[in-house]
């Protein structure tokens, strides 16, 4: 027998000398069905070397692609199973629990690391006190979990590196956790009767020749000899069990390493390629006939570099991006850059590797499928997701039944997200028969009856807050009018027996889960209680029922580990759950699209382009961490071949990396830290790069904090790259390159997107208010029906509302002191608003809000309401003037509307007390305006409209951003508008509010009625993409009373607004369709002079828009 290593930069030169040995080989067997044994790292090595040779002799077959593992099991014969980790970890929680229970004397090493435990698994590190059991760090089960998973990587590493060294036992010996585990689960393992009555046996155990060779295997190897391809780490034990397999059978070991040849010997690239050269010790070291041989082949525009010449000519970018958003938006517009420039390119010829793919993985999914049209592509051609597939041994998505099989067995939390989680699961929906959508709306019902948990009040009774409180007045509500019962408020928020069904589920899963909390069983028992939970609670997802079928069987074959526990505690189980049963997935999609793996899954096969994102400073290589006082590898100083650590591993697959590319290599990071506006540095690989090799300096790129931003740097940098892109949605979304690219606009007409505008027939007035205000967002929202879905608009915070400021006091607080008000002034009678408040007030503070749990109950709603009632009391002298005006109004037979709502109002209109409802206002052949406002009168014989404003509003000083409040009722001014509902086109419109009862006068004409149109403009697919400057947000404009922003400090406000937005559904350039254009200095006065300043001159003729700080309004 021979050791043949095989080293070249060029995976492709390997695998043809590869090939072709295969081929001689099989001209020489004396049996043509034998097939050569090649040992690959992943799956797509395998489609790779099967790809490539298909293509070199125009068919492949009759070829075994095994993984390691895999290839080991399958040379040896009989009926056995692998110890693997899962095996050890199994086999460690068994000792453990047994040990720690029985109080056996080794076991004080595992309490002083696991914490102590009592009969209900709970750990402490203290001793208790007063008879109760203290939990420290989270609960037991967790922590034996991971201890086991920790000791059981340490045993394995001892024998993957250590198993023939005799000092490494000497230093078991001496720790005396280990020394005793490592017997006890020997003997728990080999006597353990393995699933399908197969015996366990140990690694080393076939390197010392306890079992035979299968007859077949040695057959192939004799043949073809044994190949281990694209290997650059190779632990002592996996060596001696191929060594011994091609020893055996009479053929040789093939090793098959891509790595620099021995030439380079620069100091950096021997840092780089320590992992290569140690297997190469090590193959030395155990195997003295190793014969070496070299394929000097160039491999892609990288191959000088690791001799010290640079790369290619713009074969390397090196970008550095503000924000993680943004560096995957800058990977997503080259992607599509090269597509555009090159049709031959094929998506999986391109390849994104992350380091930290779990960070990475959603925004990749967001920004790819964000349906952003690729550059060059039709307009008629629609938007299109940029297809992309995972590489890794869990690439797929997340398998529903699992995922619900854990959940099944996790302590009960009654909190909304909890119950989101649990109640969404695909898995869980099919087995209890409801759907998604209905779930969705009980939570939203949920939020309007300010249900936030799930804890009953004493003796059974509803308290506030509470899932059952919600519950009892639904139903209340089918038997009852809206009258309290026992301080219950009956409330139509939900029907009544779809809510039924749902609490019947949650009712079911609370009392299965809290009633397995307090149990402990044994393992096998434990595994028939989670075949039964299974089976009541879960089904297989119609749209994925094969793909889960499967996963729903591994999962059934993974129960049967529990089956190695002793007696133990729910926690242990779900611990374990979480850990193995979380962690199934469902076979990736193969669409031929562009590979995102991890920096090992997909190597070492080429692509034309490859994107290195992550690559910051501290993040890759993996850096130093002290070692775990468990890891008595890491206490051995001596280190031998074979030996790599993290970071030695992630320098090697940074080289492999540079050896895949054959056309471009783009390398970047997060280069600034916003909450700390620090500078971060790229990796220190990026620094020995530049060291080893000439990198000029036009390599080195930054992308600005927005993919929106017209400014010289930006204009820079799309000349100077290209391919790096700065304007990320205006190029590639096809729309207008205005001011920046002018010849290259283009209409952007969605064919769908058109036909449910052409269907859309109504607007309210605050679709229009939100135009104004954030254009942007109410493009998308009312002109594209680009909308949050149900899950993003739900509210799942797990606590209710106590201060006034909180969310759900505030809003509510606000519709309270309005009923209030309003309720006074159209009161009979001449009851002071005083003694109104104290009368109705808190009553209805009481009936109406607390009772539905709307605002805060107890002493923290007392509060909020003497805060109120103080409030509303300053309001009332304003108050009796506007109610002697409204009598005075109504003697003379003038209408009065409350609320005034015409047209197609919102569906959550108030009951109309007064007047009628009124038509709608036609303002174009397909759009019919609708609306409400809270109160609006007539006087003087129809000569004066008042409309009252139920908000801080008054004549002494009014802000630019307040008129933005008023868009309402200024469109109702509107003459065309007025005359539309009746009303006299030419009467004086004044708007009347507590501190303004006089009313403050409008001013309305041509100049607003053609800025309306300008709006109504904006919502005609196409008009917005052409004329993108008219798409600033209005509150930064008119920010200051005193100026308005030039075209740097408003880029400024608008970065600070998309860093620091709680709506990044509104700023996020992977989600919106038409971004704005920061336009010039002028460009902002002109964008105001249209859009912002008729508003503000219709209660401020003379306003004129102020440029410095010394104008005057």
């Amino acid at each position: 027998m021979s050791v043949y290593l095989h080293t070249s930069p060029s995976a492709a030169r390997l695998a043809d000398v590869l090939r072709e040995h295969c081929d001689a080989c099989g001209t020489a067997a004396c049996d043509p069905f034998l097939s050569p044994v090649i040992l690959v790292p992943n799956t797509h090595a395998d489609l790779w070397l099967r790809r490539t040779w298909a293509e070199r002799a125009g068919i492949v077959m009759n070829v075994d692609f095994p993984y390691l593992e895999k290839g080991i099991r399958e040379s040896f014969a009989g009926d056995w199973s692998p110890v693997t980790k899962d095996v050890l970890t199994m086999a460690i929680m068994a000792e453990l629990l047994e040990a720690i229970k029985t109080g056996e004397d080794w076991a004080e090493a595992a309490c002083s690391w696991v914490g102590r435990m009592d009969q209900s698994d709970h750990f402490e590190e203290q001793p208790r006190t007063g008879g109760g059991v203290e939990q420290i760090d989270g609960f037991s089960g967790l922590r034996l979990w991971n201890s086991a998973n920790q000791l059981a990587e340490y045993c394995d590493n001892y024998d993957l590196h250590r198993f023939d060294d005799p000092g490494m036992e000497e230093v078991i010996k001496r720790d005396r956790l280990q020394a005793e585990l490592r017997q006890r689960i020997r003997r728990r393992i080999l006597g353990h009767t393995a699933r399908d009555r197969k015996r366990y046996l140990f690694l080393r155990d076939l390197a010392d020749g306890a079992v035979l060779l299968d007859p077949v295997r040695k057959q192939q190897v004799r043949a073809f000899g044994l190949h281990l391809f694209a290997f650059n780490a190779l632990s002592p034990l996996h060596l001696a069990v191929l060594v011994r397999v091609a020893r055996e059978s009479g053929g040789d070991l093939h090793i098959w390493q891509i790595a620099p040849l021995e030439t380079a010997t620069h100091t950096v690239v021997q840092r780089w390629t320590h992992a290569a050269r140690s297997l190469a010790r090590l193959v030395e070291l155990r195997c003295p006939e190793c014969v070496k041989r070299e394929y000097p082949e160039p491999a892609g525009p990288f191959a000088g570099v690791l001799v010290g010449k640079g790369p290619e000519s713009d074969s390397l970018r090196i970008v550095g991006a503000p924000t993680l958003q943004r560096e995957v938006e800058m990977l997503y517009n080259s992607i599509l850059w090269h597509l555009a420039q090159d049709p031959a390119l094929r998506l999986r010829e391109i390849a994104v590797f992350v380091p930290d793919l779990v960070t990475y993985r959603p925004v990749i999914d967001a920004v790819f499928a964000a349906g952003v049209a690729s550059a060059g592509s039709s307009p008629e051609g629609g938007n299109k997701a940029l297809r992309h597939e995972y590489a890794g041994n869990a690439s797929g998505p997340l398998s529903s039944w699992a995922a619900g099989m854990a959940l099944l067995v996790q302590p009960w939390e009654p909190t909304r997200e909890r119950l989101y989680t649990l109640l969404t699961n695909p898995a869980i929906l099919a087995g209890s028969g409801l759907a998604r959508n209905a779930i969705e709306t009980w939570f939203q019902a949920l939020a309007e009856l300010g249900s936030f948990r799930g804890e009953t009040g004493l003796e059974g009774k509803p308290d506030s807050f509470t899932f059952a409180k919600g519950l009892t007045r639904l139903r209340l509500a089918r038997v009852m009018s809206d009258q309290p019962w026992l301080d219950l408020v009956p409330s139509g928020a939900c029907d009544p027996e779809l809510a039924g069904r749902v609490m019947v589920l949650v009712e079911q899963l609370e009392s299965t889960i809290r009633q397995l909390e307090g149990q402990r069983q044994t393992g096998s028992r434990w595994r028939k209680t989670l075949l039964a939970l299974a089976e009541t609670f879960l089904g297989l997802p119609g749209q994925t029922i094969m793909a889960e079928a499967g996963a729903r069987k591994q999962a059934l074959q993974l129960l049967r580990e529990l089956d190695w526990l002793p007696e133990c505690g729910f926690d242990t189980i779900a611990a374990w759950a979480a850990g193995r049963l979380g962690s199934i997935t469902l076979p990736p999609a193969r669409g031929g699209g562009v590979i995102v793996a991890g920096m090992q899954d997909v190597r070492p096969v080429p692509f034309r382009l490859v994107y290195l994102l992550g690559m910051g400073e501290g993040l890759f290589p993996t850096p130093w961490k002290p070692a775990s006082p468990l890891d008595l590898l890491a206490k051995d100083n001596n280190r031998f071949p074979g030996d790599i650590e993290d970071a030695e591993r992630d320098r090697m697959l940074f080289v492999e990396t540079l050896l895949a590319v054959r056309q471009k290599l783009v390398i970047s990071y997060i280069d600034r830290d916003i909450l700390k506006d620090s500078t971060r540095y790229p990796s220190s690989l990026i620094s020995e790069l530049r060291q080893l090799a000439d990198i000029p300096d036009e390599a080195f790129l930054s992308i600005p904090v927005t993919g929106w931003a017209v400014t010289p740097e930006a204009t820079a940098l799309d000349a100077r790259a290209p391919d790096i892109m700065s304007d990320y949605i205006r190029l590639n979304a096809g729309m207008a390159r205005l001011r920046v690219h002018p010849e290259e606009a283009e209409a952007a007409r969605i064919a769908a997107v058109t036909s449910e505008r052409e269907e859309q027939k109504s607007i309210d007035l605050s679709s229009i208010k939100r135009v104004i205000e954030n254009p942007s967002a109410g493009i998308l929202r009312y002109a594209y029906r680009v909308e949050k879905t149900a899950g993003e608009a739900l509210s799942l915070e797990a606590d209710e509302p106590f201060i006034e400021t909180d969310a759900g006091n505030e809003s509510n607080l606000w519709t309270l002191a309005s009923d209030l008000t309003i309720g006074w002034l159209l009161a009979e009678g001449e009851e002071p608003f005083g003694d109104f408040l104290k009368a109705c007030g808190r009553e209805r503070f009481i009936s109406g809000y607390q009772r539905c749990d709307r605002v805060s109950a107890g002493f923290f709603g007392e509060l909020i309401w003497q805060k109120k009632e103080k409030d509303l009391l300053g309001q009332a002298e304003g108050l009796g003037q506007i109610r002697t005006r409204l009598r005075a109004a109504l003697r003379a037979t003038n209408p009065l509307w409350s609320p005034f709502v015409f047209g197609p109002a919102p569906t959550a209109a108030r009951e109309i007390v007064r007047g009628d409802l009124l038509p709608g206002v036609r303002l174009r052949e397909n759009l019919v305006l609708g609306g409400i406002l809270p109160l609006v009168w007539l006087e003087d014989g129809g000569k004066r409209i008042c409309l009252f404003v139920d908000r801080k509003f008054g004549a002494q000083k009014v802000a630019n951003t307040s008129v933005l409040n008023l868009i309402p009722q200024l469109v109702v001014a509107l003459p065309s508008v007025r005359q539309a509902l009746g009303l006299d086109g030419q009467a004086e419109v004044l708007l009347v509010s507590y501190e303004a009862p006089g009313g403050i006068p409008l001013f309305p004409g041509t100049e607003q009625e053609a800025c309306l149109q300008r709006v109504l403009d904006l919502l005609e697919p196409g008009t917005a993409e052409q004329a993108p400057a008219m798409l600033l947000p209005a509150k930064k404009i008119l920010a200051d009373d005193k100026r308005i922003p030039d075209a740097e400090g408003l880029l400024v406000a608008l970065q600070n607004a998309e860093e620091n937005s709680h709506d990044r559904f509104v700023l996020n350039p992977a989600q919106v369709l038409v971004q704005p254009v920061v336009p010039d200095t002028d460009g902002i006065k002109t964008w105001c002079t249209s859009m912002l300043a008729p508003w503000i001159r219709m209660l401020k003729p003379d306003w004129v828009i102020p440029t410095s700080e010394d104008d005057d309004e």
